[in-house]
């Protein structure tokens, strides 16, 4: 049996759905400004991230798309959005070829339940059944995965459907297979310093502000590591240190630690830096050598987003490393489904002889045919388009090197692949810190570029696979602009 069914916290996008159906916008025409007024007045009543707002949700609306390339606002404005926290994969005709079985699977199904016919089913909650596009999805996912994993032949996949509950699905497996070992008192969890793993308040990862009772009440406990940022590894002396602090660490918690979670390529926390390859292998023995089990989150850079090892799913793979739990998710189902999860590397028949099955499940991950149907394209075309994320990943690269030199050394070039970022440097602190990643966003949106701009200061430029090039070039020419604007205003 390779799968163990989980779930994750119900969606806003029901309740954000809903709010426009409420508003009632022209559906002939573009929408008017008197249109997009009233949307957005909407939207005010939808709590979203908190740069929109102190509550409500106010950014613009978006009302068409081809590739990065958006209009906002019915027209008015036209934007280039690089960065949406990988949460696309494709756009234009290759994302319709990943949807369009699903749509006519759903079309059949349709024309039979309005004849009051039998008919496959649309979600099949997984208390009762599981549907068959599954079995597809599996072998899909199973042809993605190390080859360690496939010769060893003893892994399991939670299915979830997002990713933070991916991550906790994968720490509570690892949690039972050290009970299952015997390793009753291996019940510590250890995550980087600066690391996000989902919503601050109710998930792992350590905000790089502390964050108040009122919002880290319903946390999980976790133990913190250090690791190398851009905020504290960036020379030598920071490597030997960072190795002196790991020895202390391992020799305070080694007896207790269950699991550690790492990110190979870090996410908004640090502007898709990633860790030094040496480094995170020798930081995974470490703690396999303390006795714990590792995760490697991969929920953003995986789908061979980040460029590395020739299109392998995960980064892990293709630097070599051996976690005992992977995690996907983000555009894993095109983007248009929520959809996630985490692999047990080995383990999983110590787990089942132990009769054991996990805890962080629900009846809805795994209940759409169509999240499914979509997921198994994807993962099918992961090697087709192996070139096309290193071709664009380098020309992305190449225009935010030259943004770094726009800003006159101010803003750091970090990445790989298709997952790139801009971070402000370390010495900036503070209020300065503060003033100049705004001045940032003010002249980017000026500018017409968009990139997910990040509260560690700065921003992560995330395009789809097949995005134009001559995309990639336009926003790197908007860039460069508003960083020397940003440079004029503050002085650099």
């Amino acid at each position: 049996m390779r799968l163990l069914v989980g779930f994750a916290a119900g969606l806003a996008a029901a309740a954000a759905y809903s709010v426009l159906q409420r508003v009632r916008c022209r559906r002939s025409a573009v929408p008017t400004a008197k249109d997009v007024a009233a949307i957005r007045a909407t939207f005010r009543r939808v709590s979203a991230r908190p740069n929109h707002g102190a509550l409500g949700c106010i950014p613009p609306a978006t009302h068409t798309k081809r590739g990065t390339l958006h209009t906002w606002n019915g027209g008015a404005e036209r934007m280039l959005v690089v960065g949406g926290a990988c949460s696309e994969i494709f756009g234009g005709p290759h994302l319709a070829k990943m949807l369009r079985p699903g749509l006519e699977y759903e079309a059949a199904v349709l024309a039979k339940v309005e004849r009051g016919e039998p008919a496959a089913p649309l979600v099949q909650h997984t208390s009762t059944s599981l549907p068959p596009q599954l079995a597809d999805f599996v072998e899909a996912l199973e042809a993605q995965l190390p080859a360690f994993v496939r010769q060893a032949d003893d892994w399991a996949v939670s299915l979830q459907v997002e990713g933070a509950s991916a991550v906790s699905a994968a720490v509570e497996v690892l949690l039972q297979l050290q009970a299952a070992r015997g390793n009753l008192e291996r019940v510590g969890i250890a995550v980087a310093d600066r690391s996000y793993h989902g919503p601050p308040s109710t998930s792992l990862g350590v905000p790089a502000k502390p964050l108040p009772p009122a919002l880290s009440a319903a946390k999980p406990p976790q133990i913190v590591y250090p690791a190398p940022t851009p905020f504290s590894c960036t020379s030598d002396a920071d490597v030997a240190a960072l190795r002196a602090a790991w020895k202390g660490f391992f020799a305070q918690h080694g007896k207790g630690l269950g699991v550690v979670v790492v990110e190979p390529q870090w996410g908004s926390s640090c502007a898709a830096a990633t860790w030094p390859k040496e480094l995170l292998k020798e930081f995974i023995g470490l703690a396999h050598a303390a006795g714990a089990l590792v995760v490697s989150d991969e929920v953003m850079c995986g789908l061979a987003r980040h460029g590395e090892g020739g299109g392998k799913c995960f980064l892990s793979d293709a630097w070599g490393l051996q976690p005992d739990c992977l995690t996907f998710g983000k555009a894993v189902a095109t983007g248009m489904f929520p959809l996630a999860g985490a692999i047990i590397t080995r383990g999983a028949a110590a787990l089942g002889a132990d009769g054991r099955s996990v805890a962080q499940s629900h009846t809805y991950a795994a209940s759409s045919p169509r999240a499914l149907m979509a997921a198994t394209l994807v993962l099918n075309s992961l090697a087709e388009f192996a070139p096309k994320v290193a071709s664009s990943g380098a020309i992305l690269g190449e225009e935010l090197m030259k943004a770094e030199a726009a800003s006159k050394g101010k803003l750091k070039s970090h990445g790989h692949g298709l997952m790139r970022g801009l971070l402000l440097e370390r010495s900036l602190t503070g209020d300065a810190r503060a003033t100049a990643a705004a001045s940032f966003k003010k002249h980017c949106l000026a500018a017409g570029v968009a990139p997910y701009f990040i509260p560690a200061g700065g921003a992560m430029f995330t395009p789809p696979y097949d995005v134009p090039e001559e995309q990639l070039r336009e926003a790197g020419v908007k860039m460069c602009e508003a960083i020397r604007n940003v440079a004029s205003e503050l002085g650099w």
